[in-house]
């Protein structure tokens, strides 16, 4: 003889296999996987499972891992924007370096002579840098200046 069980197991009454107009039911060997559920079928046709809210009840594999995947994926668009972000930063600061030498250079000859070739020593001890520069070498060709790069400005 075989047993009907609900598809729909929310209220007692379902869980304890008697038939509501409405409802499909699925042979019982059929419910929750076949045949190696029937301890999961068994707790779930007890009064106390149905009494029970879904935070109760707790979730399902498939449903922690679809968490973890969304997690994950998360997490790598994070991770991209970010280097790009501190990439964007060090150009932007090895420009604005190489500019505020050159200024620095530029406002030196104005003041002490356009011939002079300061080091970023002297820009540093006239006022004109606050410190030596980290991303750039100074040196001149003739009278222009020549920025070397040292580190991310390389």
């Amino acid at each position: 003889m075989t047993r009907f069980l609900p598809m729909n197991l929310h209220r007692p009454e379902e869980a304890r296999g008697r038939a509501q107009p409405g409802h499909t039911y699925m042979p019982a060997g059929l419910a929750y996987g076949g045949k190696g559920s029937t301890m999961l079928k068994h707790l779930r046709a007890t009064d106390e499972w149905a009494a029970k809210n879904a935070l109760q009840k707790g979730f399902t594999l498939v449903e922690l891992l679809v968490v973890i995947v969304i997690l994950g994926i998360l997490a790598a668009v994070v991770v991209f924007a970010v280097n790009g972000i501190s990439d964007n930063g060090q150009q932007a600061a090895c420009a604005t370096d190489s500019q505020t030498l050159r200024t620095a250079v530029e406002a030196y000859r104005a003041k002490n002579g356009a011939a002079n070739n300061p080091s970023e020593a002297e820009l540093v001890k006239d006022g004109f840098l606050s410190t030596e520069s980290s991303y750039y070498e100074l040196s001149y060709d003739g009278s222009a200046p020549v920025l070397t790069g040292q580190g991310a400005c390389a």
